[in-house]
């Protein structure tokens, strides 16, 4: 959408452009789109990759977000028969929660970004939704309280009996770094799985970089650390 701004409020709005740094840029902080597995996964519940990003604590304004899916109905991209209110849901958490298990791997916790269920559309043998800033996060970009890794999740839902929906496997990420498992949310709680391949799903994340003179405004908000150890390669039972 165009918005006209009156000349008077557009000098202000340079002023204060200025001074918070409008010239940021964009940086690709997490990326793996790239290298596709041939391999696609969808096993009917919320599940999703724990990633690492690339970068700094001043890239962490989000500003675009997309990932890739498929949806079929019998096995086909056919919109005859597939359900009219089949429909996706992206989280992002911070792993804060409850250890795994026996395992030093904290869950998925704190929710800090929830997309609510969005519409698919028709069936599809591969396409990738976007999440822009000033759309679908504010104007600014969305702030991610995260100094390194963090899950982010799908959930498909109002599926038919015939329908199916999931995410493309791709590996190794170009930018950033995924762990080779994934979590899945079953029966109440989150559990930690592997399969003979490294599991990791196709996604991109993009954040503002601001500017050296502006760098000084962004190190007043410090930030918490997240610490996470080496994960052991298993296959799942």
């Amino acid at each position: 959408m165009r918005i006209t701004i009156p000349k008077k409020a557009s000098v202000l709005l340079l002023a204060s452009a200025l001074l918070v740094g409008a010239s940021a840029s964009a940086a690709t902080i997490y990326d793996n789109s790239v290298n596709d597995s041939n391999l696609r996964f969808g096993p009917g519940t919320e599940f999703g990759d724990e990633i690492s990003l690339a970068g700094t604590q001043t890239q962490r304004m989000l500003t675009n977000f997309s990932f890739e899916f498929w949806a079929l109905n019998d096995g086909t991209t056919s919109p005859v028969g597939f359900s009219p209110s089949a429909s996706a849901r992206i989280r992002f958490y911070l792993n804060d929660g409850p250890l795994f298990g026996a395992t030093t791997y904290a869950t998925p916790g704190t929710v800090f970004y929830d997309s609510g269920t969005f519409l698919i559309g028709a069936p599809t043998d591969r396409l990738t939704f976007h999440f822009v800033a000033g759309v679908d996060f504010p104007a600014g970009g969305l702030f991610m309280p995260v100094v390194s890794n963090f899950t982010w999740t799908v959930q498909f839902g109002g599926l038919d009996a015939n329908d199916t929906a999931g995410l493309d496997v791709f590996n190794p990420p170009v930018t950033g770094f995924s762990f080779p498992d994934y979590w899945e949310f079953s029966s109440g709680s989150w559990g930690l799985k592997t399969n003979v391949v490294p599991m990791n799903f196709a996604a991109r994340f993009e954040a503002t970089v601001p500017e050296p003179s502006t760098v000084v405004f962004g190190v007043l908000g410090g930030l918490g650390l997240l610490v996470f150890g080496r994960r052991l390669i298993k296959v799942s039972k």
